[in-house]
């Protein structure tokens, strides 16, 4: 089956943008899948313009006819909180120093403060929406305590705070090492517990 893969951008009174279709194997390469009313779409970020999504619908004939823009400018800061949130695992701080703001002007822009300029805000949620394209929020695991380079995810991230998209190759190396782990669930027989748990918070 057929994926997008990539789109090229062009000026908006020109013709819809080519896109390159590819086999993917790797479902974590797949981009994000939306179905309404038995219709599913595809948003994808522009490669050359990431101040641009495109909302594709799948089940048309001609994919490239149903290229449609989806402004920026209707993401608000929360959704860029919650979208860092919950894709990275970025806390508020982290999210204020990536945005150009401190924590309090981050809260108040999230209660509707007036905001005069989006463009940190929108740059950031497409970096992360580029991220669940490709991971989902997989990453979010290993963004404290996977180690590349001697640092952690995170702290490349928050290294490169104008350059975000040069540390999609360390992204990538925490992907793959998490999906190298194996995670194992080990119990505890009760009795055991007990003796352990004897004498706490007792006073002497």
């Amino acid at each position: 089956m057929d994926y997008v893969d990539n789109i090229i951008d062009a000026p908006s009174y020109t013709s819809p943008p080519a896109i390159v279709q590819y086999a993917e194997s790797q479902a974590r390469f797949l981009p994000i899948r939306i179905t309404s009313q038995n219709n599913q779409y595809t948003l994808l970020v522009s490669e050359k313009d990431s101040n641009v999504l495109y909302l594709i619908g799948s089940n048309q004939n001609n994919v490239e006819e149903s290229l449609a823009p989806i402004a920026l400018d209707a993401v608000s800061v929360n959704d860029c909180v919650i979208k860092c949130q919950e894709v990275i695992g970025l806390k508020i701080n982290e999210i204020a120093k990536l945005s150009g703001v401190s924590r309090a002007t981050l809260d108040l822009h999230r209660k509707g403060a007036n905001v005069k300029d989006m463009t940190l805000y929108h740059k950031l949620y497409s970096f992360v929406s580029k991220i669940e394209e490709r991971y989902g929020n997989s990453i979010k695991g290993g963004i404290r305590n996977v180690l590349v380079d001697r640092k952690t995810l995170v702290q490349h991230i928050m290294k490169h705070p104008n350059n975000l998209e040069q540390t999609f190759l360390f992204i990538e190396e925490v992907s793959e090492k998490l999906q190298k782990m194996n995670i194992t669930q080990s119990s505890m027989d009760a009795s055991k517990s007990n003796v352990r748990l004897t004498g706490i918070g007792r006073m002497a």
